[in-house]
């Protein structure tokens, strides 16, 4: 793996790659289930239609595996799993289902 990617199991086996600029971390949180992204200044996120994607706009240096148009990731989320963003908008919790 390059420097600075951070690869989670997400749900049947399927897995999240993301390459994050300097000042990005990701990394588990409580019970299992879910994800904490800290998003890097002018990173942020939003959610895509159909309700089971997830569209991550990333600051000039940072990119996606596969990427979208060169400055967005869009996730795949399974269902029963969604995203909000946490404190002071700087972090995205992912929230995935009990089989994940």
């Amino acid at each position: 793996m390059p420097d600075g990617a951070y690869v989670y199991p997400a749900y049947k086996g399927h897995h999240l790659v993301l390459y994050m600029p300097d000042g990005a971390y990701a990394y588990p949180a409580y019970k299992g289930h879910r994800l904490v992204l800290h998003m890097p200044d002018g990173a942020y996120a939003y959610p895509a239609y159909k309700g089971h994607h997830l569209v991550l706009h990333m600051p000039d240096g940072a990119y996606g595996y596969p990427a979208y148009k060169g400055h967005r990731l869009v996730l795949h989320m399974p269902d029963g799993a969604y995203a909000y963003p946490a404190y002071k908008g700087r972090h995205l919790v992912l929230h995935m289902p009990d089989k994940a």
